[in-house]
């Protein structure tokens, strides 16, 4: 079983948008554009940051095995959902700040494209 850096984000970022914004005809909406911003911000930053995120992700991405028996990237909305919600509410802090850094990009690219 193979997890990428990228399909995690993809997944992330897109479970947290229709999080966000769920869709109103039923017919979930293409999230590809919050994924590739949220993944050009991750290129952006200094490598003694990036290095970390990365491994993080994976974490997160792979960690959800021993709760659901997938990874992350292949759990469905509300699965994902609670995984992330499970983050967000850590008792450490790194977790939490994993799970804002996600939201906070996702969030600001979701709403900037919405308005125009």
């Amino acid at each position: 079983m193979t997890v990428r850096f990228v399909d995690v984000v993809s997944a992330l970022c897109t479970a947290l948008a229709l999080y966000h914004e769920p869709s109103l005809s039923g017919q979930p909406r293409c999230y590809n554009n919050v994924s590739r911003f949220v993944l050009k911000q991750v290129e952006n930053i200094p490598t003694h940051v990036q290095l970390p995120l990365i491994l993080a992700t994976y974490l997160f991405g792979l960690s959800s095995i021993l709760f659901f028996g997938l990874p992350f990237t292949q759990l469905n909305q509300g699965q994902r959902v609670a995984w992330i919600a499970r983050w967000k509410g850590a008792a450490l802090s790194p977790f939490r700040d994993f799970v804002r850094f996600y939201e906070g990009l996702s969030l600001f690219v979701l709403y900037s494209e919405s308005n125009v």
